[in-house]
């Protein structure tokens, strides 16, 4: 059985914490709908038959609507590349901009599965700045890769703001909201790409929390467990899971943090049921 995996690597990506929120799914659903969906494990893993995926990484949107109508030809063409460092370094320095779509996938594909701990970060230019890592692992199979292709093909895409995502779900909607987490104390180091979520975005996030439920929307919020957070909502979570950090570049700041998993009931007391 071929099985449907993540088309690429992402910084903060769920993969480990899927046991934990496949059981807080609603049972039934209308449109699947993710608007920070980076590498969409979970997406991948409930397999909706109808879905909405969003970002405001313009590169990632446009590499996943290329990647479904060139699927093999992208994946063949950057597992073809060398794996050198003198190749890495040669392939971020090219501008994206002279490429084709299909080689600005292979490149972004490439330089993702390459690139240190999957991150996505860019100078103030908009440059993909991220050194090549170690230990990165090897391409999906092709038949893997073609499968979960068609899959994301069957998602709606855009590149927007995540607000404007949230516009299009109507009642019986299951929307995941995997955000950036970050916090106050410390500079936007565009480690999502220039003009990612922040600090900043959480009181407008937890207000489209409202209209959705009002609008009898499911949804499912991941994120730390911090004062940034916590501070915003008018009881405290009982949802606290621990899970390892894997982002830092020291081994020190690799420990296990706490995040939250909260749905229309935790939040707001009853479950949204359409």
């Amino acid at each position: 059985m071929i099985t449907r995996v993540p088309l690429i690597r992402w910084a903060g990506s769920k993969r480990q914490l899927l046991p934990r929120l496949l059981p807080k799914l609603p049972a039934h659903f209308g449109t699947y709908i993710e608007p920070f969906s980076g590498s969409a494990c979970l997406f991948f893993s409930v397999n909706p038959a109808k879905a909405i995926l969003s970002d405001r990484n313009s590169d990632l949107i446009e590499s996943y609507r290329t990647i479904t109508r060139h699927p093999i030809r992208v994946l063949r063409l950057a597992r073809g590349m060398d794996k050198t460092e003198s190749e890495y370094y040669r392939v971020r320095a090219q501008n994206p901009q002279c490429l084709s779509p299909i080689n600005r996938a292979v490149r972004f594909l490439y330089l993702n599965r390459h690139c240190f701990n999957a991150l996505y970060r860019t100078n103030g230019s908009g440059e993909f700045n991220v050194p090549i890592g170690r230990k990165t692992g090897g391409f999906p199979d092709e038949a893997t890769f073609r499968h979960s292709a068609e899959t994301l093909g069957r998602a709606e895409l855009y590149c927007c703001d995540f607000e404007e995502t949230l516009k299009r779900a109507e009642k019986g909607d299951f929307v995941y909201l995997d955000p950036p987490y970050v916090s106050r104390k410390g500079a936007d180091k565009n480690v999502y790409g220039c003009g990612s979520f922040t600090a900043t975005d959480l009181p407008r996030l937890l207000q489209q929390l409202e209209v959705l439920h009002s609008k009898k929307v499911h949804f499912l919020l991941s994120y730390s467990h911090s004062f940034e957070l916590i501070n915003l909502l008018s009881k405290k979570p009982r949802a606290i899971t621990k899970v390892r950090r894997l982002i830092s570049g020291k081994v020190s700041g690799r420990g296990f943090v706490n995040e939250v998993l909260l749905n229309n009931m935790d939040i707001f007391g009853d479950a949204g049921r359409a």
